[in-house]
Formats: structure tokens, C-alpha cells, sequence
């Protein structure tokens, strides 16, 4: 289990590449802000609530099997490992087919936004930052 998130999360982070590019994260042009509501902006609201739980329940799950090995209850114990991890390999396996599924649906989350002369702009600039063109809505 450990060993496949490699192998899922490096074209998920890949396409996380492609996102930030396209919202101006090449260097030089500014701070890069990734935001998970935007790269999972093309999944359906279940998807992307369960996406928002899964955070929540691996944060609660790590912590509570990592206080239970500290206190004895779980020394040793490879169930208890085996629960510490589950939350971890949920997390990186939910959120990689979520992501994927939403740019599978939304493929202009990875294109690159340019003007009509072929200069890529950064997400929410109003004006190409090389030529002055004004850029359309978004």
C-alpha cells in the first residue's frame, strides 16, 4: 500500500505542477499559491466534501493511534500501526483520484492561460503583463 503512492501521487504531482504554472508559478513571476478548492474545483460537491473529511479524519486518526502507542495500548502492536497508517494511504489515495478526476472533468485547470499574442498570463490578471492586452474574463 505504502509503495503504490508513489506511484499514484507522481502524476498527481505533476499535474499539481501544471496547475501552478498556469495560475503563475513559474520562476520569477511571482509567490505560487496552490488551492485545493480550485484544483478540485471540477469534482461534484460529495467528492470534494469527502476530500475536506478525509484531512480531518487522517489528522484525527494519526494522532489517536500515535497516543495510544505512546501510552502502551498499542506497543507493538502491528494492528496499530496498520490503523495509524489506513488514515495516511486513504488521504493520498483519495485526494489523487480526486484531483484527477476533477482535471479529468475540468481540463483548463492545467492549460495555460495566454493572450491573443501567445504571452502566458497569470490567473486573475485583467491585462498581459508583457503587451498591455486586456485579457478576457475568465
Amino acid at each position: 500500500m505504502t509503495a503504490g503512492i508513489f506511484v499514484v501521487w507522481w502524476p498527481t504531482a505533476w499535474v499539481a505542477q501544471r496547475m501552478t504554472e498556469r495560475h503563475g508559478g513559474r520562476a520569477g513571476q511571482g509567490v505560487v499559491q496552490f488551492s485545493w478548492s480550485e484544483a478540485l474545483q471540477g469534482c461534484p460537491p460529495w467528492m470534494r466534501n469527502t476530500a475536506y473529511g478525509l484531512f480531518i479524519y487522517t489528522f484525527i486518526n494519526f494522532f489517536v493511534s500515535f497516543g495510544m502507542g505512546l501510552t502502551g495500548a498499542g506497543t507493538g502492536d502491528a494492528l496499530g500501526r496498520m490503523r495509524m497508517f489506513s488514515g495516511l494511504w486513504l488521504l493520498f489515495y483519495g485526494l489523487a483520484f480526486a484531483m484527477m478526476y476533477s482535471t479529468l472533468r475540468t481540463p483548463s485547470l492545467i492549460g495555460q492561460r495566454s493572450c491573443s499574442a501567445g504571452h502566458a498570463v497569470r490567473r486573475g490578471d485583467n491585462f498581459c503583463g508583457q503587451c498591455g492586452q486586456p485579457m478576457p474574463p475568465q
